[in-house]
């Protein structure tokens, strides 16, 4: 089956990874968690449009790609409140208003400081349509990284999970950190390819080539769903309060 990245590789790149042997499915563990990467206003824009439009009023939006992962992210969301899996949001703390805690996001970016967005949304909230219950895990964070600063591994290791399930943004940038550190910890990793976005379509493609290869096992939603199925439904009911999910059992 074609993958994204396929486009962009060099026949050198074919060769010397299959030779080195990177890239083989290591498969996730019977307790997961999902993990939703910074799905939030800024790298999405308040409504689809292409990213050259959307990136005149939201500097970081990655434009229509990210609307197409929030559609698939939906049903995997679903899927996991039917199975009561740990929901975890992360987004971008407000900055202070000297820009102090910007640290080196405004070594990087000149437009950092500028003003954006539109009237009525926030720029850090979680988009309206896959907004967290209060039943959900909400982490802020400084750094791309969603171990970074944050309590997340405390709470992996409180609920004894052995895997994450990984959506977001941006493929190459926040993702691939929280990827790279949650590896660093032993948790095997799958990257779900439809629920992932950035602005960039190469930095995409092989952001994901490369988590696949060395760090990650890349699934296909499909495939991601077909997992979930066969998980114990309420792995975490004796640690968290799933609220009204408890109760349903099915997903249309």
């Amino acid at each position: 089956m074609k993958k994204v990245w396929d486009e962009f590789l060099t026949d050198r790149d074919r060769e010397v990874f299959g030779e080195a042997g990177f890239g083989q499915g290591a498969g996730l563990g019977s307790k997961p968690a999902l993990l939703i990467i910074d799905v939030s206003y800024d790298f999405s824009g308040h409504k689809r449009e292409p990213v050259q439009d959307s990136v005149k009023t939201w500097k970081l939006s990655c434009g229509e790609e990210a609307w197409d992962a929030i559609h698939h992210t939906e049903t995997l969301i679903a899927k996991a409140r039917e199975k009561r899996i740990p929901i975890i949001y992360t987004t971008g703390i407000d900055p202070r208003p000297d820009k102090f805690d910007r640290g080196g996001w405004a070594w990087k970016n000149s437009k950092v400081e500028k003003q954006q967005g539109v009237p009525g949304y926030r720029g850090n909230d979680i988009v309206s349509e896959i907004a967290p219950l209060e039943t959900d895990i909400y982490i802020e964070k400084l750094k791309p990284s969603a171990f970074h600063g944050t309590n997340l591994l405390t709470h992996l290791i409180h609920l004894g999970v052995d895997s994450l399930i990984v959506t977001g943004t941006t493929t190459s940038g926040c993702v691939r950190a929280s990827v790279v550190d949650a590896f660093s910890y032993n948790y095997r990793i799958g990257v779900v390819e439809e629920c992932t976005f950035d602005r960039g379509q190469a930095s995409h493609a092989m952001a994901l080539y490369d988590m696949n290869a060395k760090y990650a096992d890349c699934m296909a939603l499909d495939d991601t769903l077909s997992y979930m199925t066969t998980l114990e439904t309420g792995l975490y009911d004796h640690l968290m309060d799933f609220g009204e999910y408890k109760n349903k059992v099915t997903v249309e």
